[in-house]
């Protein structure tokens, strides 16, 4: 439970974020949106998400999604920041042996 003070009232009274009646941020919202959707997946399945092993498990879900998709929510303008450039050599550069998980369409299982 995270605390903030409360701006409805400008006391220094802590409430908990869920009674301020504010709208989640989009990225909250899209945990809200996975974590449903993981638990509708566990319902069709056949499991019982509400038991004690399977709990938490659509928030962990939300949560894994963060890590392989930080660039759907960052502007590349803002990323690149003007560091692309001419060079005057035109060799390849060749890293071997990385792990490469991709999410995208286009690319074969």
């Amino acid at each position: 439970m995270t605390l903030f003070h409360n701006p409805q009232t400008l006391t220094e009274e802590p409430v908990e974020m869920t009674q301020l009646n504010l709208p989640p941020s989009p990225e909250r919202l899209a945990h809200i949106n996975i974590e449903a959707s993981v638990y509708n997946i566990l319902k069709n399945i056949g499991e019982e998400p509400e038991r004690e092993g399977l709990l938490n498990t659509p928030n962990r879900v939300a949560r894994m999604f963060d890590e392989p998709t930080p660039g759907y929510h960052v502007d590349p303008e803002k990323t690149i920041n003007g560091v692309l450039f001419d060079v005057d050599f035109d060799v390849m550069v060749l890293v071997k042996d990385i792990d490469f998980y991709s999410l995208c369409e286009h690319h074969p299982d």
